[in-house]
């Protein structure tokens, strides 16, 4: 009897394996079809994740619209800050980020890391919307340029409270 139950379960395994392999690749041929044709030289199977790339630039400003130079530029994701770049002298930042997509837009905090060097200023967080296009010479990845961003930070004043 336990060898029969030892067989039964195995034969029951494999047709689960096998549903599932099934089930697998006809998921990816749905998502083919649903995304459009795959370039020649790209395989139809492919598991992961779909990345985009974002390139984000622009300025922190003060109210006077000069540059601030020395404010951390992070972005907000999960409710965890992550720092990516510091301000030129002008005031300006780039960076390049790689991730999953997001919702719709992206949270990024401008913060004074240099205290008083340049002036004292409070910490500021903007939204910004996402338009994501396909890259062309990556079936799973999208892309991003997000250009022109400013962000206005207001001095802080040692008022007491």
């Amino acid at each position: 009897m336990k060898k029969l139950h030892s067989s039964l379960l195995r034969r029951l395994n494999s047709c689960i394996a096998f549903l599932l392999s099934l089930i697998g690749v006809a998921s990816l041929n749905s998502c083919a079809e649903a995304y459009g044709p795959l370039p020649p030289d790209e395989p139809l199977v492919a598991y992961g994740t779909p990345t985009a790339d974002f390139y984000i630039s622009g300025r922190v400003e003060n109210k006077l619209q000069q540059g601030v130079p020395g404010i951390d530029i992070s972005i907000n994701e999960y409710g965890y800050d992550t720092s990516l770049c510091a301000t030129e002298e002008d005031g300006s930042f780039d960076f390049a980020i790689s991730g999953p997509f997001p919702d719709d837009e992206i949270c990024i905090v401008a913060s004074d890391i240099d205290s008083t060097e340049n002036g004292s200023y409070k910490s500021d967080t903007i939204m910004i919307d996402v338009q994501c296009t396909r890259d062309p010479n990556n079936y799973w990845n999208n892309i991003s340029h997000i250009e022109n961003i400013v962000i206005t930070l207001e001095e802080e004043t040692d008022e007491p409270k």
